[in-house]
């Protein structure tokens, strides 16, 4: 409506005189015209940026998603070297239990023979 006044005021200070006539449904077809193409401008525009707003969340989401992902494969990763760590101490132990057990066999060879 205000590109209508805003054109009707354009006209009517060309003229001097405000339209009528021909004239008046020329310049009413005519703001009618830029009204409809104003307004699908906007709809244009809304729909653009309706479009960068889920393109928008659709990127956070993916960011979330990256950001579980590395959440849970350093977690995986911290649990693969508590059970190498598990691992290393039991195997250490039985090394100690093996070598004590070879040392107490020596000591009964060496009592056996005597």
């Amino acid at each position: 409506m205000h590109q209508l006044h805003e054109h009707l005021a354009f006209v009517a200070g060309m003229q001097n005189t405000p339209p009528q006539g021909e004239d008046l449904a020329r310049a009413l077809h005519i703001a009618g015209e830029r009204v409809a193409k104003a307004e699908a401008a906007a709809r244009n525009q809304l729909a653009l940026a309706e479009a960068e707003q889920q393109r928008a969340m659709n990127a956070e989401a993916r960011e979330h998603q990256e950001e579980l992902l590395l959440s849970d494969a350093q977690t995986r990763e911290l649990m693969a070297e508590q059970r190498e760590i598990q691992f290393d101490k039991k195997t250490g132990q039985e090394i100690k239990n093996l070598r004590s057990m070879l040392e107490q066999a020596k000591v009964l060879v060496q009592t056996s023979k005597a």
